[in-house]
């Protein structure tokens, strides 16, 4: 008979199932928490509505990393992984696009930045002022 070391390893186990999954059950835990403190930065960028200290760069990336574990995962067997990198990917190309949108608009004005004599430039529509470039911030 061959010796299990630790013991409770013996093939066909609960234990030894456990075992198995625990690397896919912790590597899929830290996916979802990432994406979780992803959606930190995707909720302050909808409320700043604007780009700052951060670049599209490594967003792109992970975003790119995410899509290669979504087909690399399942060849593994670990699908809480996979569901982990799905919910990762999702919020990480949400991010992404969001950084586009704001880095190619005009950025806001704050009343906080004008002075007296500035020149804004503001939209004016029959259905009366657009809001869209000038907002009042609430410091």
């Amino acid at each position: 008979m061959l010796a299990y070391w630790p013991p409770m390893l013996v093939p066909g186990s609960p234990f030894m199932l456990l075992y198995a999954a625990l690397p896919d059950l912790i590597n899929g835990l830290f996916e979802l928490c990432g994406g979780f403190f992803i959606l930190f930065s995707v909720v302050k960028l909808y409320r700043d509505k604007i780009v700052k200290g951060v670049s599209w760069v490594h967003v792109a990336f992970f975003s790119s990393w995410g899509f290669w574990n979504l087909f690399y995962y399942p060849h593994l067997d670990q699908w809480l992984s996979f569901y982990g990198g799905l919910w990762i990917v999702t919020v990480n190309c949400i991010w992404l696009g969001q950084i586009a949108y704001y880095s190619l608009r005009p950025a806001p004005v704050y009343i906080e930045d004008v002075e007296v004599g500035d020149v804004v430039p503001l939209t004016i529509s029959a259905a009366g002022l657009k809001t869209e470039r000038f907002r009042h911030s609430d410091k």
